[in-house]
């Protein structure tokens, strides 16, 4: 997609039609998070982590700030040893035109980096939600995108992103990522989800014994992740 001066994105070649009419047909409307249930037997469903293991974090995003070349430095190194992939939390709906625009200007920051994005649009998948709620911890409302992550290490949201590219401590902070080729996914678009081939999309499936059931492939939207760049 291209960034407008308007601070929209526009299609391009690669992306996928039916996500283009699918943008175009978005209600403006909808709730920036839309809480959602996601059943333990659900193909789409995230094991809750363990409250040991869970990682805890201050309310005040100030305090979560990588802000000198100390902290750049481990979290670099720590990135390098693991090959942690680089993970943002975003939203593709336009409801919250600021919110929108923000999660437009991290990700092209982010691609610019030239290291693999593991993109999470929470708009497209109910379990994003959870999961990232999960990672923030307790007090986090569901607010705030977007939100960027080192494998589980916690970078960041817009405006310290915005910060850290401005004072070049970005690049020396995925230094140690997965790098990304140049071409987009030809079955996605770089969408990371494509329509359910179980079901078409329509979230049902028709048995003779029982009738309409649903779906157990694909998310509440009728979409399973991309079988060839998401693993």
């Amino acid at each position: 997609m291209n960034l407008q001066p308007n601070g929209t994105l526009s299609p391009d070649n690669n992306t996928p039609g039916w996500l283009q009419v699918a943008d175009e047909d978005a209600n403006s409307k909808c709730p920036e998070f839309d809480p959602a249930e996601v059943s333990p037997t659900h193909s789409f469903y995230i094991k809750p982590i363990d409250s040991e293991k869970r990682p805890h974090f201050a309310r005040d995003d100030s305090s979560l700030l990588v802000n000198d070349v100390v902290k750049v430095n481990f979290v670099a190194k720590d990135c390098e040893r693991s090959k942690d992939k680089l993970v943002v939390y975003f939203t593709s709906l336009r409801g919250v035109r600021k919110t929108y625009e923000a999660c437009c200007h991290v990700r092209l920051i982010l691609k610019s980096l030239g290291v693999r994005v593991d993109e999470r649009d929470v708009s497209m998948h109910s379990g994003f939600k959870e999961e990232l709620r999960e990672l923030m911890g307790e007090g986090f409302s569901g607010g705030g995108l977007p939100r960027v992550f080192i494998g589980r290490k916690y970078v960041g949201g817009a405006e310290e992103i915005r910060r850290m590219h401005e004072e070049r401590q970005l690049e020396k902070l995925v230094e140690g990522c997965e790098m990304l080729g140049d071409e987009a996914c030809e079955t996605c678009g770089d969408i990371r989800f494509v329509p359910c081939e179980t079901c078409s999309g329509s979230c049902k499936i028709y048995y003779e014994e029982y009738g309409f059931q649903r779906c157990p492939d694909c998310n509440e939207n009728g979409l399973i992740r991309c079988p060839i760049c998401c693993d």
